[in-house]
């Protein structure tokens, strides 16, 4: 089933809905609304007078992020005609937390190693995990599986 409206929170409250009353019935075996306004977002905002300071750049910080916490390819490793990347980043305890990721070294042009709540202010928000649309109008499904296929 297909929801259409203005806001992404209205869909996601109709959905709710639609699922409470489509469970109760006896032909369903399962239905699920999508959570369309559920996502989970780390934002890193770059200070840049605070970097300035150091000698950092916006690039430098975001260069920190992409390596140090999205990973980034430092090499491949082949084995006959297979290639394998090798990515390095943080592990997974210490990119988890943001207060934890607050704590990710940047090295300075002086070669001095600050953390990275010196020069960026980061946060955790929440919003859409995805936006559909069709005809331009926000759009989310509700899904159901029926016990039998002799409903058509």
């Amino acid at each position: 089933m297909k929801i259409q409206g203005p806001t992404l929170e209205g869909i996601q409250q109709a959905g709710a809905q639609i699922q409470q009353v489509l469970s109760g019935l006896p032909q369903g075996r399962s239905v699920f609304s999508e959570r369309v306004s559920q996502g989970f977002y780390v934002n890193i905002e770059v200070l840049r007078e605070e970097a300035s300071r150091y000698g950092l750049t916006v690039a430098d910080v975001q260069q920190a992020v992409t390596s140090g916490i999205g990973g980034e390819m430092v090499t491949e490793n082949i084995e006959g005609r297979e290639r394998y990347p090798v990515n390095v980043r943080y592990s997974r305890d210490f990119r988890d937390s943001v207060d934890e990721l607050r704590k990710v070294l940047i090295g300075t042009p002086s070669g001095a190693q600050i953390p990275i709540e010196e020069v960026a202010r980061i946060s955790f928000s929440r919003g859409p995990a995805m936006i559909r649309d069709e005809d331009g109008a926000l759009t989310g499904y509700v899904y159901m599986d029926l016990n039998s296929r002799n409903y058509w």
